[in-house]
């Protein structure tokens, strides 16, 4: 499944001359991809990347599987730290961990707020709308049309009574584009949400639905320095066949940072 996206937007810049000259960007599909995987993967994964980094963006989104406790699929903090520490060529950005939500709240209200925390600790200014169309949807499937998602490896429901449900739920996000330069960001995510309903009725919850919730939220950004590759389609998805820790020697550098 595919949907085009066509930007208008453009930027100017000065020629030699002092005139201006615009710089139009380039047309994308924003394509979405169900692949088999002989791989444990416990996060909901969205990737914005050109094709030649895909690789990469897979590799990384491997790394940080191991902070995840395959029983429970409760995120391990330290050890993402640990994981990102060790990798080469790279630097943490942000890191978050903390509770972030505790009120009683319309789920359209949460969205927005979770959105503009995620803005912050991703530590990049990232002007794509559509990156952040995506972005605000995956925080809406955390909280909403559950019943979809009920046997999917990112969520585990970890607590369940006749007024609360609690549940673990994994995100990681991939950027690269023109904003990021010579590097990509990883964000791995997770949420823990106790909220004061039955599982049965959080199933169906909508973004109009208003509840009392409880969210701790353990993010960190990790930017590390692009390698793209060349690899078959068949080898991109076959993690034995990639090595996320080949001689890189790009240095990371001129980041566009927010305050």
């Amino acid at each position: 499944m595919y949907t085009k996206n066509f930007s208008n937007s453009r930027m100017e810049v000065k020629g030699n001359n002092g005139c201006s000259a615009p710089i139009i960007r380039k047309p994308f599909k924003h394509i979405v991809l169900t692949v088999p995987s002989s791989d444990l993967d416990n996060f909901n994964t969205v990737f914005y990347v050109q094709p030649q980094y895909i690789n990469q963006a897979l590799h990384l989104a491997n790394a940080f599987q191991g902070a995840i406790d395959p029983l429970n699929l409760n995120f391990n903090f330290e050890k993402a730290l640990q994981i990102a520490n060790g990798i080469p060529n790279s630097a943490i950005v942000k890191t978050l961990n903390q509770s972030v939500i505790q009120q009683t709240v319309e789920i359209s209200v949460m969205v927005e707020q979770l959105k503009k925390i995620i803005q912050e600790v991703l530590g990049l200014v990232i002007n794509s709308t559509s990156f952040w169309n995506s972005v605000e949807a995956t925080i809406k499937g955390t909280f909403t049309n559950l019943d979809t998602q009920i046997d999917e490896a990112w969520i585990f429901w970890h607590s369940l009574s006749a007024h609360n449900t609690s549940y673990y739920y994994n995100i990681l996000f991939s950027i690269q584009n023109e904003d990021t330069g010579a590097v990509m960001a990883v964000l791995p995510l997770a949420f823990e949400v106790s909220v004061d309903v039955e599982k049965q009725k959080v199933l169906f919850f909508t973004i109009k639905d208003s509840a009392r919730y409880e969210v701790k939220m353990k993010a960190l950004t990790l930017v590390q320095a692009l390698h793209s590759s060349n690899a078959p389609i068949v080898d991109i998805f076959n993690v034995n066949n990639y090595n996320l820790y080949h001689s890189n020697h790009k240095i990371i550098q001129n980041l566009n940072l927010s305050n």
